[in-house]
């Protein structure tokens, strides 16, 4: 099914089309695993979630983080 997303999305999303972007089988593997962070063989939607955050923290810098952080102990 996850293989079936990323060939749906690279033949419906209008970047792809127009730079004729293609992922390989062994490309959308890799990106499997890396969200498959339980080693389940399954996505959970939270693993999912956590990559996003994950990528939303590498845009903010230190400062920033460790702020947003504090706010949370409170």
């Amino acid at each position: 099914m996850f293989e079936q997303v990323i060939t749906s999305f690279c033949k419906n999303n209008e970047y792809c089309k127009k730079k004729k972007v293609k992922i390989s089988e062994t490309q959308t593997k890799a990106i499997f695993l890396l969200l498959d962070s339980d080693d389940s063989g399954e996505l959970e939607q939270e693993e999912i979630i956590d990559v996003l955050c994950d990528r939303q923290a590498l845009g903010q810098n230190k400062e920033a983080k460790a702020k947003d952080d504090a706010k949370l102990l409170v």
